[in-house]
């Protein structure tokens, strides 16, 4: 659809710079174009907190979109984690940044001592001169509800308790976790994720036993 070639100048320090030029030759007409995009995971924080059944107070890499616009005013929109998926466009003449924030930065803000989620960097776009007529779009991506994912899991002794599942950014499809509770020496574990009647995964089989 586009070729193109990249070039990125990169400058390492408590923020890291990375400055690209670029060039990108469309092989089709192109109804609309869009740079610079930026990705993260998020399933939860307080907006959202009531239809997630997890110890921790947030879930998410970022949490919020925020604009400068070519006005000089700064607009934030918080993310959510909605049932279907939608897209919001900020129309906006030459912006001078925008990008996804992350502000939670206390590690009790989340109470995640494993992903450390308040650790994740933000993403911020400034552009190298005046972009011109435009929007920047957000395209919640399909998670947990826009496309549900329901976790199946059979044990042959013992119960299955607190079982999550969620996006994984590092491999850009889903994780779950579960409890098994029981005073047994073994268990048989299997695990499946559905989607609209039908598996979206291998089949995980397990054996547990105690130490």
């Amino acid at each position: 659809m586009v070729a193109g070639s990249y070039a990125f100048k990169i400058t390492k320090g408590e923020t890291t710079e990375i400055e690209v030029s670029s060039r990108l030759y469309p092989r089709v007409d192109l109804a609309t174009a869009g740079i610079a995009p930026g990705t993260s995971m998020f399933l939860f924080h307080d907006i959202n907190r009531t239809r997630f059944d997890d110890f921790r107070e947030a879930v998410h890499d970022s949490d919020g979109l925020l604009m400068l616009n070519g006005a000089g005013e700064a607009l934030g929109t918080p993310l959510t984690n909605p049932r279907a998926v939608g897209v919001s466009a900020c129309a906006d003449q030459g912006p001078r940044g925008f990008g996804r924030m992350q502000r939670t930065r206390r590690p009790g803000d989340d109470n995640d001592l494993a992903a450390h989620c308040e650790r994740r960097p933000s993403l911020w776009v400034e552009p190298l001169g005046n972009w011109g007529p435009g929007a920047v779009m957000l395209h919640p991506a399909l998670g947990t509800d826009p496309a549900r994912i329901e976790a199946r899991i059979f044990t042959c002794a013992g119960e299955i308790t607190t079982q999550l599942v969620q996006a994984n950014p590092a491999t850009g499809g889903m994780r779950l976790d579960f409890t098994l509770k029981g005073d047994m020496p073994m268990a048989e574990l299997r695990a499946e994720l559905w989607r609209n009647g039908a598996r979206v995964a291998e089949v995980w089989v397990n054996r547990w036993v105690t130490a």
